[in-house]
């Protein structure tokens, strides 16, 4: 899979010890088509030999707007992994 070689090669260029993986959660809390996608996505994933993380991304992309984000899927992506840290943290 192309996307996974360019992970792998991101991720050691950076030197990434785990991947954090947004699930696209119903907002009632329910995984749908997506979900599922992500989730096959994430178990390819492992073959990488990273830990991988899925993270609920319900209401990111909203923030993301709220904050003011030029990009809605980068901001989106920089508050799931403040959130996902916050969350580690406690």
């Amino acid at each position: 899979m192309k996307d996974l070689a360019e992970i792998e090669r991101i991720a050691r260029e950076e030197a990434v010890d785990a991947l954090l993986i947004g699930l696209p959660l119903n907002l009632s809390g329910a995984e749908g088509h997506q979900a599922e996608r992500v989730r096959r996505f994430a178990t390819a994933s492992e073959k990488l030999g990273l830990p991988v993380r899925l993270y609920d991304e319900r209401h990111t992309s909203s923030e993301a707007a709220i904050r003011g984000a030029k990009d809605l899927d980068a901001g989106a992506a920089t508050i799931l992994l403040e959130d996902f840290l916050a969350q580690r943290a406690r």
